[in-house]
């Protein structure tokens, strides 16, 4: 039972549980992404030991900056888009250190990065654009080999705002250091930057509330408010972000390069044996692919570590689950997933982290991801050891639900059928060539409509 078996129970299964049918006609469910944006944004924000809410500041003032200049509604989709995924491609805290210097060397390694995993969705294709030029220097001399008005308005834009929230994380909203940051920029007209981009920024930047808004604790209410819906009627643009996160996560490590990918699996397979509805099963997918979003805040030095970590080193790792939990809360349209990925190390007995519930807190859903992530870390290599046999396996787990750490049942049932799971556990392909497959398959957009747009135009 190969992969194309598997990749076809995927279809058949899990895409066709989000639309429904009228005649000869497939509807899906319109969908806003824009609460999977903010937290996606916000996981990438975690990378970061020096700027927090990078990504939302610059959304901010990118934004204001579009209002100025009357960019049309689908560049201020892009850009709004892009400013809040801008620095997906940055995984190592090391990296981002070196790019928030405001005269960093190599500033376009992250940006192609980023280009690389976005335009492998096929609806990101013009965000990946806007990503991969968002370090284009106004005069030229760019890897991309753009200069001056060749360079998307949109990256233009989010390069000048990036650089003055660089500029701007450790000095006070003083007269003189607003005074400070407008003379740095001011420098780079011609050279970095469109000067009539400049012109607007040094305008806009006259008011305190330009600054105050990106500190004060109502910047998230102000981001939505001026945001623009994002609207989809195809859930394969949603899962296919969701594949890309996981592969930034997995990332992090060398050793754990399909991990999220193969919980998410194994999850999903497990809550239909359970008796799950489509739509449920949906949810498990989309969680175990995020269910590690919160490594993106622990140091690669602790992922990679050949050999037990230590206690300190222990105290950070368990930190992820509590981030995981926090950043995924807020998608309000898969209400489950927070739970169902945030509590994967929970164990029944209440001796798991980061909440320590106990097993009479813990749903089914929950108790699902915990077996599907503990199958899927055992069976793997890791920096300590190489993946486990078979035996091994089964004598940990089988202890485990033993000791009421994990639920017997599902481990039961996932054992009983341990040669299917371990199959479909090691075919997992890589990102990019479950990509490849999506380009074949996906011409949906991302839209913004009026969301009764669609049930006008067929009864009109």
């Amino acid at each position: 039972m190969g992969l194309k078996f598997y990749w076809n129970l995927y279809d058949t299964m899990y895409r066709d549980s989000f639309s429904y049918s009228e005649g000869a006609v497939m509807y899906s469910p319109l969908m806003n992404m824009n609460n999977l944006i903010f937290s996606l944004s916000k996981g990438i924000d975690l990378v970061s030991s020096g700027i927090m809410h990078h990504h939302k500041n610059v959304a901010i003032m990118a934004l204001k900056m579009a209002k100025v200049i009357g960019l049309d509604k689908k560049e201020m989709e892009r850009l709004f888009v892009s400013a809040m995924l801008h620095d997906i491609g940055v995984v190592s805290q090391k990296e981002k250190r070196l790019i928030e210097g405001y005269d960093a060397p190599d500033l376009h390694v992250h940006a192609c990065e980023g280009y690389r995993i976005l335009s492998a969705i096929p609806t990101f294709n013009d965000v990946a654009t806007v990503i991969r030029h968002h370090h284009d220097r106004w005069e030229g001399n760019n890897r991309t080999g753009t200069k001056g008005y060749e360079i998307p308005i949109e990256s233009q834009i989010i390069f000048l705002v990036d650089r003055v929230d660089v500029l701007s994380k450790d000095r006070e909203i003083s007269h003189k250091g607003v005074s400070m940051i407008q003379d740095r920029i001011s420098k780079g007209a011609d050279h970095l930057f469109n000067r009539d981009l400049v012109n607007i920024f040094l305008d806009l930047s006259e008011s305190r509330a330009f600054w105050l808004d990106l500190k004060d604790d109502f910047s998230n209410e102000l981001l939505r408010e001026i945001s623009p819906e994002i609207y989809t009627y195809s859930l394969d643009v949603i899962v296919d972000l969701c594949y890309a996160m996981a592969y930034v996560v997995d990332r992090k490590s060398p050793f754990t390069s399909k991990h999220s990918q193969r919980v998410a699996t194994v999850a999903r397979e497990l809550s239909r044996l359970c008796g799950f509805s489509p739509s449920e099963q949906r949810q498990m997918f989309l969680a175990g692919l995020l269910h590690d979003i919160g490594k993106l805040a622990v140091p690669e030095e602790i992922l990679n570590k050949e050999g037990p970590l230590n206690e300190a080193e222990m105290d950070i790792m368990m930190t992820h689950t509590y981030y995981t939990y926090h950043i995924l809360k807020h998608i309000h349209e898969f209400p489950k997933v927070e739970e169902w990925a945030g509590f994967h190390h929970e164990k029944l007995n209440g001796k798991g982290y980061p909440f320590r519930i106990t097993g009479g807190e813990m749903s089914l859903g929950a108790r699902i991801m915990a077996v599907a992530d503990i199958f899927t870390a055992l069976s793997e290599d890791r920096p300590y050891r190489k993946g486990m046999e078979e035996a091994r396996i089964r004598q940990i787990m089988q202890q485990m639900a033993g000791n009421n750490e994990i639920d017997p049942d599902i481990t039961a049932l996932l054992l009983d059928n341990y040669g299917w799971f371990h199959e479909v556990v090691m075919s997992i392909e890589e990102f990019y060539s479950i990509a490849e497959k999506r380009k074949k398959e996906i011409n949906n957009t991302i839209i913004s409509i009026d969301p009764w747009e669609k049930l006008r135009s067929i009864y009109n």
